[in-house]
């Protein structure tokens, strides 16, 4: 992502969220069935999140390190269950930087200042 001058964290959190909001829309429309898959998916992982972290601390894993990590596990997840053959470019990524703008909104979790 290009960076603008005056860009925040929140701001692209905030966009962020706002696309995969529009995405997760898309597929609750449109394809249901695919919608309930990614839904499980993003709500299995989110349950283990607090765990992940705790686990991920004990081992010294930076914040950064354990975001990538969440993130990637979610992607790969998604990439399973085909989502990158059945939708267009960008979809798994916008589905992944949602998660993560709306677990940050709502979670208690520390990543550090971010």
């Amino acid at each position: 992502m290009v960076q603008f001058p005056g860009t925040t964290i929140v701001d692209v959190m905030v966009r962020y969220f706002v696309r995969g909001q529009k995405v997760i829309k898309i597929l609750n429309n449109t394809y249901p069935l695919s919608h309930e898959k990614q839904l499980k998916i993003k709500n299995q992982i989110q349950k283990n999140l607090t765990g992940d972290q705790l686990r991920a601390e004990a081992s010294h894993y930076s914040p950064g390190d354990f975001l990538e990590s969440t993130l990637e596990k979610y992607k790969n997840a998604l990439i399973g269950e085909g989502f990158e053959t059945i939708f267009e470019f960008g979809v798994v990524d916008d589905l992944v930087n949602e998660a993560i703008a709306d677990w940050l909104a709502r979670c208690p979790l520390d990543f550090g200042g971010i």
